[in-house]
């Protein structure tokens, strides 16, 4: 299972990474709530995530099944490096 771990939580950077096939992203250093949202956003097809086009190398590899399998495939590993809630 190819998983790429892509430096920032940004539509192209995630989208490159899954153009070549990755079926897990790994996405480092997030300090907020934005930027693992962002993540699976762009990792996801719709409705989960956001429309996606350009993914021919993937369908190609797997066949008319990638929307439907896609999101049921994606495996997205958020490394936390912070706490996100001020201890009270």
């Amino acid at each position: 299972m190819p998983f790429i771990r892509v430096p920032d939580a940004t539509e192209g950077e995630i989208q490159k990474a899954t153009d070549i096939g990755a079926v897990g992203i790994i996405m480092p250093t997030v300090d907020t709530v934005e930027k693992a949202q962002n993540t699976v956003k762009w990792a996801k097809l719709s409705p989960a995530g956001t429309p996606q086009h350009g993914r021919g190398s993937v369908r190609r590899a797997v066949g008319r099944r990638l929307p439907a399998d896609h999101n049921d495939n994606m495996l997205i590993v958020i490394m936390i490096e912070r706490r996100w809630c001020s201890e009270r």
